[in-house]
C-alpha cells in the first residue's frame, strides 16, 4: 500500500537525476568539429592570377557567418565566397601581410559554400582559412579532386 507522503531528499534527487537522463536522451548530437591549421603555411593557398577554389562546405539553410583570414605574401591578391558557384557579394581585395574579414550569408536552402582567390600580382601568394559561424559551426575543408 502506497502512503501519500512527501519524498525525502535522496527520494528527490533520484527523480531529478532521472529526469535529467531523459532529456539528455533526447538532445541532438552536436555536429562533428575540426581543428583548424593555426599556422597560415598549413592553409590552402595559391600564387595562380585566375580564381582558384581553396575552401569548401556544404551549407543547411539559416545564416551564416564566414570568418575569413589570410595571409598575402609579396603583393596584393582577391579573395571571393561563391554560393552554388555564384559570387555572395563583392571580392575582397587584400593587400600584403595579414588580412581578415567577415560575411554574413543567408540561405534559403542548403548549399555549398566556396572561397576562391588569386593573386593581383606576379611573384604574389595568398594563404586563406575560413571558418563558418552563428547557426553553424563547421570548419570548411580543402577540396578533393584534381589539382
Amino acid at each position: 500500500m502506497r502512503t501519500n507522503r512527501r519524498p525525502d531528499l535522496a527520494e528527490e534527487l533520484r527523480e531529478i537525476r532521472r529526469r535529467l537522463r531523459l532529456l539528455e536522451g533526447l538532445r541532438p548530437p552536436a555536429p562533428p568539429a575540426a581543428f583548424t591549421p593555426v599556422r597560415p603555411l598549413d592553409w590552402p593557398g595559391t600564387g595562380s592570377a585566375d580564381w582558384e577554389p581553396l575552401l569548401v562546405a556544404a551549407v543547411p539553410a539559416g545564416e551564416v557567418e564566414i570568418l575569413l583570414s589570410g595571409l598575402v605574401s609579396a603583393g596584393a591578391a582577391a579573395v571571393r565566397v561563391l554560393v552554388d558557384g555564384e559570387p555572395a557579394g563583392a571580392e575582397l581585395a587584400w593587400a600584403e601581410g595579414v588580412a581578415g574579414d567577415t560575411m554574413l550569408v543567408r540561405l534559403d536552402r542548403a548549399a555549398e559554400i566556396t572561397v576562391a582567390a588569386r593573386v593581383r600580382e606576379d611573384g604574389a601568394e595568398v594563404r586563406v582559412q575560413a571558418v563558418l559561424g552563428t547557426a553553424v559551426r563547421a570548419v570548411l575543408a580543402v577540396p578533393s579532386g584534381p589539382a
